[in-house]
């Protein structure tokens, strides 16, 4: 805990001074290669290998669920002028996704789990231009924050938690320039998120929980505006 603690501010803090490097440079007017961008589009989360944690019950096995919810991404960039490499620093986050499953012992008792998940990025894009448009391939690192909450039956909750975990992302997309300035982007990313646990059971004798990673798939539109 102590480890990924020093590594969140590890990252945060090269996140800022990257931030601020870009910043600065979008002060200087023209040609700068510089863009500020929005996505949003379709998130396709899979909460997978959930284990249930209950000291009194053996042999639960673990299970996978998935979810769809819209994803909000912010991005502030630039285009290096001696490759055709973009490097990027991404903000996004998506509504609640919910998960249900069904434990052994009790079959028909419902457990809800409830996941918020927010990411800050550093992505590595390489651009190819065609007569038509642009494609590029992309690969991205950074932290998540997944806040995890869960719900037995329509009465019994649990405690919820925010996971702090290392995030890494790999995708695809097309791009065209549309008007002056401005460039269109359709894109699919693939996204390992990390772990999301929730805390103990609120209910007594308050030693439950559960377990699980997160993973999404995300089909985006966005707008660059370039400096």
């Amino acid at each position: 805990r102590k480890e990924m603690k020093i590594m969140s501010k590890t990252i945060i803090n090269i996140f800022s001074a990257l931030l601020v490097l870009i910043l600065v440079n979008i002060s200087y007017a023209g040609d700068s290669g510089t863009y500020i961008g929005f996505k949003t589009g379709a998130s396709i989360q899979d909460y997978n290998d959930v284990k249930f944690e209950n000291p009194r019950i053996t042999g639960v096995s673990q299970d996978n669920d998935s979810d769809a919810e819209a994803i909000i991404s912010f991005q502030v960039g630039k285009t290096l002028s001696s490759f055709p490499v973009r490097l990027e620093i991404e903000y996004a986050f998506t509504g609640e996704v919910i998960f249900d499953r069904f434990h052994t012992p009790f079959p028909t008792t419902r457990q809800r789990i409830i996941v918020d998940s927010k990411r800050i990025m550093f992505n590595a894009y390489h651009d190819r231009s065609f007569s038509l448009a642009s494609v590029y391939v992309g690969a991205g690192i950074g932290l998540a924050i997944n806040n995890t909450d869960a719900l037995q039956g329509d009465t019994s909750n649990f405690n919820d938690k925010n996971v702090r975990s290392l995030a890494w992302s790999l995708g695809a997309g097309v791009t065209k320039n549309v008007f002056t300035n401005y460039t269109l982007d359709l894109g699919y990313r693939y996204v390992d998120l990390g772990a999301a646990d929730t805390n103990k059971s609120e209910f007594a004798p308050n030693d439950e929980q559960f377990k699980g990673y997160l993973d999404t798939h995300e089909i985006t539109a966005g707008l660059r505006y370039n400096f």
